[in-house]
């Protein structure tokens, strides 16, 4: 087993067992698995560029277009727990709960109207109470686990790998985030057009997939990933790709992604031939909108003398718990947040990016609201149920910083003012940067020195 966490040198890898395969007549597979966001895909595209210009002509299928989709997916779950597979007409019932649920936003595809009207086409097609059996569909949908090995056709994944390793055709799969089902597709995909076959999924490892295949021309890799990273990647990417709100992702994640993984998708990592730990790229590390933060470090005496031309508007404690490892160039952030009149409250769940000081000594920060107030109290009733939720996904607390902050009103602007340890640190925004310097001969804060607070 190798293991690497430069993508070149994994490349190079599965380019010499190729090179193996190919000695022996055989066409190569190569299965790809890993956590949810791990970068599967990402490193999969990679490796197809890298091949191409070596020569091969290589395809990735993707065992996640195998989803059968959210409206089969929830009557097999209700039908089996429920009804121990008692319901007939699979076909049609199926077929018209999709029709029904197709173009609704996520959150709204099994609310009241729509179990309504799945009622009225489903009612003779269902010898068991239609309101009971819908009542089972609304539970279901709530608590689905959408990286249960269920949930995937893994057995018509592996039909068409069979195929395509025969050199022969088969239509090609197409599972869309956006709404949650399967797409038609008309496109055949011919394996004689290919000399290698890539396959990539979190259960691209899994005996399903591999059984029927000739170990000899099996190459398999398992992309690792930090913990964290793996959390952040899946908020950000399901944020960007798919309709669910913040909540529904954050919740879905801890109940039921990561305990997947640790119980399911890891124990296929001992199968690989070559695992490559792809943490963060510098893109990632951009992810976000850019935050412009002119911070300065001011004396007692320089403030006081501000304070003559502002008026404080409001007094805070901040409590800033920071999860991950020491030295971590992204950061996962809970913020709280209480007054003298109220209670301690979590306020966001944000990523922060790498901080970089740029030539006029302003620092910009890539930022990404995971969780907002309303999200986070949406599915935790306090801080302690997130707390144990991020810790069950092995996602443990690094640091805590606690801080006074003042708000400021200067010439109808919001101004920030931080009491962190022994330090005073203003926030302005760039309209005000240059009134400020006659009043406040300050030195903006070097990045480091940022970073640390």
């Amino acid at each position: 087993m190798k293991i690497t966490s430069n993508i070149t040198e994994w490349m190079y890898s599965n380019l010499d067992l190729i090179e193996e395969c190919k000695e022996k007549g055989l066409k190569p597979i190569i299965l790809i698995g890993g956590a949810s966001s791990s970068g599967k895909s990402y490193s999969s595209k990679m490796l197809k560029n890298f091949l191409t210009e070596k020569g091969f002509k290589t395809i990735i299928i993707s065992t996640d277009n195998y989803n059968k989709g959210l409206a089969e997916n929830i009557f097999d779950i209700v039908n089996k727990k429920y009804y121990n597979k008692r319901i007939k007409n699979r076909p049609q019932i199926t077929n018209e709960i999709k029709k029904i649920i197709l173009n609704c936003d996520f959150d709204n595809k099994f609310d009241k109207y729509n179990l309504s009207l799945i009622k009225n086409a489903c009612v003779n097609l269902i010898n068991y109470n239609i309101d009971d059996f819908t009542s089972k569909l609304e539970y279901e949908f709530k608590h689905i686990n959408f990286d249960k090995k269920e949930i995937y056709n893994l057995e018509e994944a592996a039909s068409d790998i069979t195929a395509l390793i025969g050199n022969k055709r088969i239509i090609e799969k197409k599972y869309s985030k956006m709404v949650s089902e399967r797409i038609e597709q008309s496109n055949i995909l011919d394996g004689k057009n290919f000399d290698i076959i890539m396959v990539e999924g979190i259960y691209a490892l899994a005996d399903e997939i591999i059984k029927n295949i000739n170990t000899e021309n099996v190459i398999k890799n398992f992309i690792d990933c930090k913990n964290k990273n793996l959390f952040l990647r899946r908020m950000i990417r399901d944020n960007n790709i798919t309709n669910c709100s913040k909540g529904f992702i954050l919740k879905n994640y801890l109940d039921y992604v990561a305990p997947e993984y640790f119980e399911t998708v890891l124990q296929t990592k001992q199968k690989a031939d070559i695992i490559f730990k792809n943490d963060m790229t510098f893109e990632e590390l951009r992810e976000g909108y850019v935050d412009i933060q002119n911070k300065y470090k001011i004396t007692t005496d320089q403030l006081n003398a501000f304070l003559l031309r502002s008026k404080i508007i409001k007094k805070l404690t901040i409590i800033d718990t920071y999860f991950g490892e020491r030295g971590d160039a992204n950061v996962l952030r809970l913020r709280e947040e209480k007054t003298p009149l109220t209670n301690l409250t979590m306020k966001s769940l944000i990523y922060k990016g790498n901080p970089k000081l740029r030539k006029d000594k302003s620092i910009i920060r890539p930022n990404f609201v995971l969780a907002t107030e309303k999200d986070l109290y949406a599915v935790f009733k306090n801080r302690s149920e997130l707390i144990a939720a991020l810790k069950t996904a092995r996602i443990s607390i690094f640091k805590m910083i606690q801080k006074k902050r003042w708000l400021l009103n200067y010439k109808g602007k919001e101004i920030k003012v931080d009491f962190v340890n022994n330090d005073i640190i203003m926030e302005v925004d760039e309209e005000l940067e240059k009134d400020l310097d006659p009043i406040i001969k300050v030195q903006k804060i070097q990045a480091q020195r940022f970073y640390e607070l």
